[in-house]
C-alpha cells in the first residue's frame, strides 16, 4: 500500500527548501564526483590493468585511463547543465 506523502492539509509549500535541497544534493555529486574520480585513478586500481592484457588490441590500461576519463567528463557535463539550468530557473 502506497503512503500519502504530501503535506497535511493547511501546511505550507516548501518550495525554497526543496530548492535549496536540490541545490546542497547537486554540489555533493560534484565534490563527489571529483573525490571519486581522483580515486580511480590511483596506483592500486590502475595496476589492476596495467597487466599485459588488451582490449580491442588496445593495451587495457590505455583503454581503462581513457574510459574513466571520457566518463568523468561526461558527468561533470551532465552536473554543470543541471546546475546551469537550475541557475536560469528552469
Amino acid at each position: 500500500m502506497a503512503e500519502d506523502r504530501s503535506a497535511p492539509e493547511g501546511a505550507p509549500d516548501m518550495p525554497l527548501a526543496r530548492d535549496v535541497l536540490r541545490r546542497r544534493r547537486r554540489r555533493d555529486a560534484a565534490a563527489a564526483l571529483q573525490l571519486g574520480g581522483a580515486a580511480l585513478f590511483v596506483s592500486p586500481f590502475v595496476d589492476v590493468f596495467g597487466g599485459g592484457g588488451r582490449i580491442f588490441g588496445l593495451p587495457a590500461g590505455a583503454v581503462m585511463l581513457f574510459g574513466l576519463w571520457f566518463l568523468l567528463i561526461a558527468l561533470a557535463a551532465r552536473l554543470a547543465r543541471l546546475q546551469a539550468r537550475e541557475e536560469d530557473g528552469g
